[in-house]
């Protein structure tokens, strides 16, 4: 299966696609931070570090070794500061031309399935007309579509997050999004599924941190969720050091 990832970033995505059994064929992004990040946690020699607004698809294709009938999944959450709540929501923004390119490259590589990832002010930036412009282009490009807006608590994430997806098809394919696995409150209807999680969920296991040596889990899981997120109880928790701080700055944290 031919997969690009497109601004992958650290992985997240390309994380979700490996525990669903499939392999990102290229993955794309600016930040080198993010690439040597991402190579470090999923493999070397699958990233290439380069701007997206300068790259032809044919460029794509060359790099990742795929022809363009074999680009089965195309995915990308084009950077979305323009769109966000403090952004300008302008179309012209820089920020938000990369949203073109994005649906420039599926227009014209045409791979079988899509899926955009974006932040909900897509829907409203200037009464939405960015978002049904895309949506005008991939239906005219033959896509069948789907777009909903999720919230990330509702499936197990320890914050309330909301986040835009547009996934379309060339294979008149109908489908729904994935039904939520958590509840704010139970009711008759969801007893048996759990109610949101809640930082204390995520981090209440976490031992104090130190500016000397490393440190350790000292005591069990609280819940499902910490023990996913455990390494092993005998090796060190990663980045949990307190940062040196000069004497001003703690008094000006102790005044907050």
């Amino acid at each position: 299966m031919g997969i690009l990832s497109l601004f992958s970033g650290c992985g997240g995505c390309s994380l979700g696609l490996r525990q669903a059994g499939l392999r990102v064929n290229l993955a794309i992004d600016i930040d080198k931070d993010a690439c040597n990040t991402y190579e470090a946690n999923l493999g070397q020699n699958t990233t290439w570090c380069n701007d997206l607004s300068k790259i032809t698809p044919h460029e794509l294709l060359e790099r990742s070794g795929l022809r363009r009938e074999n680009v089965d999944l195309l995915v990308g959450g084009p950077p979305c500061q323009g769109f966000s709540s403090a952004g300008a929501k302008d179309w012209t923004d820089p920020r938000n031309i990369l949203i073109r390119n994005f649906v420039e490259i599926v227009v014209t590589l045409r791979p079988t399935w899509f899926i955009m990832e974006n932040v909900e002010g897509l829907l409203t930036a200037n009464n939405g007309i960015f978002l049904i412009g895309a949506i005008m282009q991939f239906l005219e490009a033959g896509y069948w579509l789907r777009a909903k807006k999720i919230y990330m608590e509702r499936y197990g994430l320890p914050q309330r997050r909301k986040r835009v997806f547009i996934i379309g098809n060339l294979e008149r394919c109908e489908f729904n999004f994935p039904e939520p696995t958590h509840f704010e409150q139970q009711t008759l209807f969801n007893s048996e599924q759990p109610p949101f999680l809640n930082i204390l969920d995520a981090i209440g296991d976490l031992p104090p941190a130190t500016n000397i040596g490393e440190v350790f889990y000292d005591k069990e899981p609280e819940n499902y969720y910490q023990n996913r997120l455990r390494r092993t109880d005998d090796r060190p928790i990663l980045h949990h050091q307190i940062k040196g701080l000069n004497g001003p700055v703690q008094q000006r944290i102790a005044l907050l």
